[in-house]
């Protein structure tokens, strides 16, 4: 579940499903289908800026010692949000790779419960206290790789925290991310945050823009750009 609910429990699941296709044009589109069509051929000159605003909730596990709580898990959302950006070289329409800079804002750094009583139930009673704001900011340096696909885009992300605040996760994170184009160089993404390559830290829904640097330029028969 991506961490929005702790404590995550485990599945191993066996699933089975059946599938309907129906083809409202096939006939038309087995009469025009051209065997011998071949993608065009571009030059290897796209760059793009990639620029991604996700946010989320989750809940985490906290250190109890010296609290007196019963669980160290608490039933409260945290808000986590981010803002990426990323210059990517895109030398065919296949895929894209680049840098990044990822900065993220997790309101769970710092929080802290202590338990003050019980309810006649046994049920633990805790003061909460909030961390600083500037300890809930992180700087990250990452490298990524996007395949393209006709209707949407996969990407692999694999980051370090230069900057870490008082944040108790681990310094080197993973992502894997997809985005669904919708209007022009705009897209939703969606993606889980790692670490370890295992642990769910953030389950992200995002927005995010390309800007298109150098576009393709297509390459004639003859071998000039167009």
């Amino acid at each position: 579940n991506g961490a929005t609910i702790m404590p995550t429990t485990g599945v191993n699941p066996a699933t089975a499903f059946v599938g309907l296709s129906y083809y409202f044009d096939r006939e038309r589109i087995v009469h025009e289908f051209n065997p011998t069509l071949r993608a065009p051929i571009y030059d290897q000159s796209r760059l793009i800026s990639d620029i991604t605003f996700n946010t989320t909730i989750r809940q985490r596990k906290f250190n109890t010692e010296e609290t007196g709580l019963s669980s160290p898990y608490i039933n409260k959302n945290f808000f986590v949000a981010s803002a990426s950006y990323a210059l990517m070289h895109m030398p065919t329409y296949k895929y894209r790779y680049g840098t990044g800079i990822d900065v993220t804002y997790d309101e769970s750094v710092g929080f802290s419960a202590k338990k003050i009583g019980e309810t006649p139930e046994g049920i633990d009673i805790a003061a909460f206290k909030n961390g600083k704001f500037q300890d809930q900011l992180a700087l990250g340096l990452s490298v990524r790789g996007d395949i393209v696909m006709p209707k949407y885009s996969v990407s692999g992300i694999v980051g370090y925290e230069v900057i870490k605040g008082k944040k108790t996760d681990n310094r080197l994170y993973q992502a894997f991310n997809v985005k669904v184009p919708f209007w022009n160089n705009l897209y939703g993404s969606f993606t889980i945050r790692s670490q370890k390559f295992s642990k769910a830290q953030y389950m992200f829904f995002g927005i995010g823009y390309m800007i298109d640097h150098k576009p393709f330029k297509l390459i004639s028969q003859k071998g000039t750009a167009k």
